[in-house]
C-alpha cells in the first residue's frame, strides 16, 4: 500500500481498512473534554484506544489514548487527511460535512504515509487540520491529486476552549435599560409580538386555504390589552400561534433568540411551492432581534406567560381537543420556572372574554348603522351570532403576558395612558386591537326616597362598567391599490391621522419596488400647523420621522412605510445606510413633484401654499442639493421689474432672454443716457431689510441705468437662498450679489466698450466721468482716498472709488467673503444668545464693510477741497463722519453712533434754519 500514489484509490482502500474502527472512534468522540497539547501531535498505534478527536489544525488539542490502552505512540510531523471520496488539503479536510475523513500519519523523517496505521476523523467534529513544520518533498506534493500542504506551527502551547459565562441577571439588566430610552415602548413591543403570533397563525392557515374554504371555518385574531388596577397588573392577550413548553424554553429562556426571525426564514424558504400563500406574508412579520419581550422588565417587577400551542386540524378539520396550556414566569432573575395549567379553565376564561368582546362590538355597530333597516341589521347579527359560535368550538390557543407592575409605573393602568400608546406605536397593525377600559354613562332616574304626593323628582345616577373598545379602527390605506381608493378615503384617513380639521392641499401616493421597496402617503397640509406657527423647525411638529435631517420637509404629513429599512434593537432609531439615503432621496423628489402639481393646477392653492410653507422651499434648496434647482424654479421673490407682484428665476430669466435677443436682433431702445443696451449675462441680486429700502439702495441704480433686473431678497431666509445659489449656478447663469465689491457689470463686452446714438464710441469709464477718464479721477483724489481711510480707521476695511454711483456720494459694500447687514444683525442674535461676542464668533474683519465714493459727486468734490486746504479741519472730519453714517443707514447698517449721529442731523438742521432766515432778512 506504501507503494501506490495517494488518490482515489488509495483513499478507498484507507477507507476500508479502518471502517471497523470508525464507529469506536466517533462514537468516543463526543464524550470527553478538550485535552491540552504536546508538541507535536501524537496519535495511539490503536484506534479503538481513541477517547476524542481534537482540532489539530490550530494546535490547541491532541489525540488522547484510553488509559492504560496505549502501547506506543508515534510523533509525526505532518498529517495528511484524506476524503474517502479524493485526496484534499489538509485546510480543507474539515469543510467536507458531508463525508468521512482519514488520517494517514506518515513516518517522522521520510514524510512518507506508512501504509499500517489509519485512523477515522469523523466529519461531526468539523476541525481543520494543521500541519508542522515539515512538508512533504516536491515530489511527493505533486504525485497528490488536488492535495497542498501549508506550514503551520506545532502543537506545542496549545490552550483549552471554554464557552463564555454570563451573570443573566445582570445582562438582562443591561438589555433592558440600555436598549430602550423611553420605557413606554415596552407595550409597543408586546403588542408587536402579539401581532407576530396572530399574523404566524394566518399564514399557516392560509396554507390550508381551500380545505377551511369548504369546512367554513373562520379566524379572525385580535389583541386585547387590559389592566387590572387591584391585582396591579396589566396584561396582553392574543389569539395567535402561541408556544409549546419547548418553545416558551427557546424562545424565552434563550436572550436574542427571535421565533418570529425563524418562522420568517422557513416561510421564504418554502413560500415559492406553497399553494395560496401571497408572496408577502413574511414581510408582515416585525420581529428580528429576540430582545422585545424582555423590554416588560422596564415596568414589570415579575413577568408571566400563559400560552397554547395551536395545531393544524386533523383531516375532519376538528382540532386537538384542549392543546396543552403553560405558564412561564420570571422575576427578571438567574431562572425561571414552568408550570402546566388547567386547559379546561383556560377554556371557559378565554370563551367568557370572547362572549363580552362579542357583546361590546355588536352595542356599539349598533348605535352607528341607523341607515340599516331592521331586517338587515337582525341579519347581521345572526350570522355574528353563527360566527361566535363556531369560533367558541375551538380551543384556546395564544399568548397571554401578564405584568405586575412596579410602584413607580402605576400610571400604566390607566385608559388613557394604555390608549394613548397604542395609537402611537401601533395604530396600523392589521390585526384589531382591543382595550378593557372603564365606560362611565349618566342616567337621570325618579327620586323615590323621601317622596311626597305632588310632582315627580328626579336625580342623576352614575353607571360605571368596563367596555371593549377598538383601538386601531384606522387601515393602513397606503399598502392599497391606489385604483382602488377615492379622495374621501386619502382625505378621512389625513384627518383622522393627523388630527386635522381642513382638507389637505394635496396628496401623493406612491409605490417604490427596486433595490429598496417602500410605500408611502404624502400630503399637504391645508393651513401650516399650530407648533410650526410658534417655531418652523419644531422637531416634535415633524409629520415624517423619517426625515430627521430634511428640515424643509418638516410641514409635510405622511407616512412611509418599508421593510427594507435596518432598525437598531431598540427599534427607536433607523440605522444609517444605503437603503435609508435611497428613500430620503425618492421621497423628497416626490414630494417637489407634488408642490409642483399644486402650482401648475390651481393658482388660489398655490398662494395658499406659498403663505404658508414658501420659507420652507427656500431652506430646502438651500440643503438639498439634489433637489436644489426644482426647490429654486419654485422660490418667489421680489424683483425691480415690477413694485407689485412676486417672481420666480425662471420667469426672471425668461425676461432677460427675452431682452438680450431683442438686443442681438437690434430691436431695443438706447438707454436714457442715449447709449445702446448690453446684454446681461448673470442674475443679479440684493439683499435688503424691506422692498422700499430695495428700491432705494445706492448699489441698485448702476445696475437701473444699464436696465438691469434685480432680484430683491427682503426676508432673513432670502439671503441664504440667493447666497447658495451663488456658490456655484443656476440653470448656467451666475448668480451675484450686487452689494459686493469688485462689481463686474461690464466684463463681458470687450474693452468696455459702449455707443452713443450718434455711433461714436466711448468707453465705460468714459461714459460716467466725462470730460476726463477714471484713472484721471483715481489720481486727483488719491489724498481725499487716503485721508477718509485715516480718518474712519477701523471704522471701514477700504475706501475705493466707484464706478456705480450716479446720484449718490457713496456706497458701503461688502468683500467677496464678508457679511451682509442682513446676516450681521443675524450673527450677532446668535452671539448674543450664545454669549460670545460677534467678534470671536465671526471674525472682526468681516465685519468692516468697503466705503466707495462718487468721484462726480458735488459733497466728495467738496470734501476734497476742504481735506486740501486744511487736513485737520474739525468740518471735514464731521462731514467725512457723516458721509460714513448716511452710507450706513442706506446700506441697511447699524450705526455705530447714533447719538453722535443725531448731534450732526440736529446742527445741520440748525444751520440750514439760520441759513434760510438770513436769506429771508437780507432779501428784505
Amino acid at each position: 500500500m506504501s507503494t501506490r500514489e495517494p488518490g482515489e484509490d488509495l483513499a478507498a482502500a484507507a477507507a476500508a481498512a479502518v471502517a471497523p474502527a470508525a464507529a469506536a472512534a466517533a462514537a468516543a468522540a463526543t464524550s470527553a473534554p478538550f485535552a491540552a497539547g504536546t508538541s507535536g501531535i501524537t496519535f495511539p498505534t490503536s484506534p479503538a484506544a481513541l477517547s476524542f478527536l481534537v482540532c489539530a489544525v490550530c494546535g490547541e488539542g491532541r489525540v488522547a489514548p484510553q488509559s492504560g490502552a496505549m502501547h506506543t505512540s508515534m510523533s509525526i510531523g505532518l498529517p495528511w487527511a484524506f476524503s474517502i471520496r479524493t485526496a484534499i488539503p489538509p485546510t480543507q479536510a474539515f469543510r467536507e460535512v458531508s463525508s468521512r475523513h482519514v488520517l494517514l500519519p506518515l513516518s517522522r523523517g521520510s514524510n512518507k504515509w506508512d501504509g499500517k496505521t489509519n485512523w477515522i476523523l469523523p466529519s461531526s467534529s468539523r476541525h481543520c487540520l494543521k500541519a508542522s513544520e515539515s512538508c512533504p518533498t516536491t515530489a511527493e506534493k505533486n504525485a497528490v491529486a488536488d492535495t497542498a500542504c501549508s506550514p503551520g506551527p506545532a502543537a506545542a502551547g496549545a490552550g483549552e476552549r471554554f464557552p463564555f459565562q454570563a451573570e443573566v441577571k445582570r445582562v438582562l439588566d443591561i438589555i433592558v435599560h440600555s436598549l430602550y430610552t423611553d420605557r413606554d415602548v415596552f407595550l409597543r413591543e408586546l403588542v408587536s409580538n402579539a401581532a407576530d403570533a396572530c399574523d404566524k397563525k394566518r399564514v399557516l392557515l392560509e396554507q390550508q386555504g381551500e380545505q377551511r374554504k369548504k369546512q367554513g371555518v373562520p379566524w379572525k385574531g385580535s389583541i386585547r390589552v387590559y389592566a387590572d388596577k387591584a391585582a396591579g397588573t396589566l396584561t396582553v392577550e392574543d389569539d395567535g400561534i402561541g408556544m409549546s413548553r419547548q418553545e416558551l424554553i427557546d424562545h424565552l429562556g434563550t436572550i436574542a433568540q427571535s421565533g418570529t426571525y425563524k418562522f420568517a426564514q422557513q416561510l421564504q424558504q418554502k413560500e415559492q411551492n406553497l399553494t395560496g400563500v401571497s408572496p408577502g406574508n413574511a414581510s408582515d412579520l416585525i420581529g428580528q432581534f429576540g430582545v422585545g419581550f424582555y423590554s416588560a422588565f422596564l415596568v414589570a417587577e415579575k413577568v408571566e406567560v400563559i400560552s397554547s400551542r395551536w395545531s393544524s386540524p386533523n383531516a375532519e378539520g376538528a382540532a386537538s381537543e384542549f392543546p396543552e396550556v403553560w405558564r412561564w414566569s420570571s422575576s427578571c432573575g438567574q431562572t425561571f420556572s414552568l408550570h402546566r395549567l388547567d386547559a379546561v379553565a383556560e377554556q371557559k376564561r378565554w370563551q367568557q372574554q370572547t362572549c363580552q368582546l362579542h357583546r361590546n362590538l355588536q352595542q356599539q355597530a349598533s348605535k352607528t348603522s341607523h341607515t340599516r333597516t331592521l331586517q338587515e341589521r337582525e341579519q347581521q347579527q345572526e350570522h355574528q351570532d353563527a360566527q361566535l359560535e363556531e369560533q367558541l368550538r375551538q380551543p384556546w390557543t395564544g399568548t397571554r403576558v401578564v405584568l405586575h407592575l412596579r410602584e413607580d409605573s402605576d400610571d400604566y393602568l390607566e385608559d388613557y395612558k394604555l390608549k394613548d400608546l397604542v395609537k402611537k406605536y401601533s395604530e396600523f397593525l392589521s390585526v384589531p386591537i382591543y382595550l378593557l377600559g372603564e365606560r362611565v354613562e349618566y342616567e337621570r332616574v325618579p327620586d323615590t326616597e323621601g317622596a311626597t304626593s305632588g310632582a315627580t323628582k328626579f336625580k342623576t345616577v352614575t353607571n360605571r362598567y368596563n367596555e371593549w373598545a377598538h383601538l386601531n379602527t384606522q387601515p393602513p390605506i397606503w399598502r392599497r391599490p391606489e385604483e382602488t381608493l377615492r379622495e374621501k378615503d386619502y382625505v378621512d384617513f389625513y384627518k383622522a391621522t393627523f388630527k386635522a380639521y381642513d382638507d389637505p392641499l394635496a396628496f401623493l401616493h406612491m409605490a417604490v419596488e427596486g433595490q429598496v421597496s417602500f410605500r408611502a402617503l404624502l400630503y399637504v397640509p391645508g393651513s401650516l400647523p399650530w407648533e410650526l406657527s410658534r417655531n418652523m423647525f419644531d422637531e416634535d411638529s415633524r409629520g415624517i420621522r423619517l426625515y430627521v435631517r430634511r428640515v424643509w420637509l418638516t410641514f409635510i404629513r405622511g407616512v412611509v412605510d418599508s421593510d427594507d429599512l435596518p432598525l437598531n434593537v431598540g427599534r427607536e432609531i433607523l440605522q444609517k445606510s444605503q437603503m435609508l439615503r435611497i428613500v430620503h432621496k425618492r421621497v423628497a423628489a416626490k414630494a417637489v413633484e407634488m408642490i409642483q402639481a399644486i402650482k401648475k393646477q390651481s393658482s388660489e392653492k398655490w398662494n395658499r401654499f406659498w403663505e404658508n410653507y414658501g420659507k420652507y422651499l427656500k431652506i430646502g434648496a438651500v440643503e438639498d442639493r439634489d433637489q436644489q434647482e426644482a426647490l429654486a424654479s419654485l422660490v418667489q421673490l421680489h424683483s425691480s421689474h415690477s413694485r407689485s407682484g412676486l417672481t420666480t428665476l425662471d420667469e426672471y430669466i425668461s425676461r432677460v432672454e427675452t431682452r438680450n435677443r431683442s438686443i442681438e436682433s437690434g430691436s431695443h431702445p438706447p438707454l436714457p443716457d442715449g447709449s445702446i443696451a448690453k446684454k446681461q449675462k448673470a442674475i443679479y441680486y440684493l439683499a435688503a431689510e424691506s422692498r422700499r429700502a430695495a428700491d432705494d439702495s445706492p448699489a441698485l441704480e448702476g445696475l437701473k441705468a444699464r436696465g438691469f433686473e434685480v432680484l430683491f431678497g427682503v426676508e432673513p431666509l432670502d439671503e441664504f437662498f440667493l447666497a447658495s445659489l451663488a456658490i456655484a449656478q443656476f440653470k448656467g447663469w451666475p448668480v451675484v450679489d450686487i452689494n459686493k465689491a469688485d462689481l463686474q457689470l461690464d466684463a463681458d463686452e470687450a474693452g468696455g466698450e459702449a455707443k452713443k446714438t450718434d455711433g461714436t464710441t466711448v468707453t465705460e469709464q468714459q461714459k460716467r466721468f466725462e470730460p476726463t477718464d477714471f484713472a484721471t479721477k483715481k489720481i486727483e483724489l488719491g489724498g481725499l482716498v487716503e485721508w477718509l481711510q485715516q480718518t474712519l480707521g477701523p471704522r471701514v476695511h477700504n475706501v475705493v472709488l466707484s464706478s456705480r454711483l450716479l446720484t449718490h456720494p457713496a456706497v458701503l459694500v461688502q468683500g467677496q467673503m464678508g457679511l451682509s447687514p442682513t446676516m450681521q444683525r443675524y450673527m450677532q442674535q446668535q452671539a448674543a444668545a450664545q454669549g460670545v461676542s460677534e467678534q470671536k464668533l465671526f471674525g472682526a474683519s468681516l465685519n468692516q464693510p468697503i466705503l466707495e465714493i462718487n468721484p462726480t459727486h458735488p459733497i466728495i468734490k467738496q470734501l476734497d477741497m476742504m481735506v486740501r486746504s486744511d487736513p485737520t479741519s474739525a468740518r471735514a472730519k464731521s462731514l467725512a463722519l457723516e458721509l460714513l453714517a448716511v452710507a450706513s443707514l442706506q446700506g441697511g447698517y447699524s450705526l455705530e453712533d447714533p447719538g453722535g449721529f443725531a448731534k450732526a442731523m440736529i446742527e445741520l438742521l440748525r444751520r440750514e434754519a439760520d441759513r434760510y432766515l438770513k436769506e429771508r432778512s437780507d432779501k428784505s
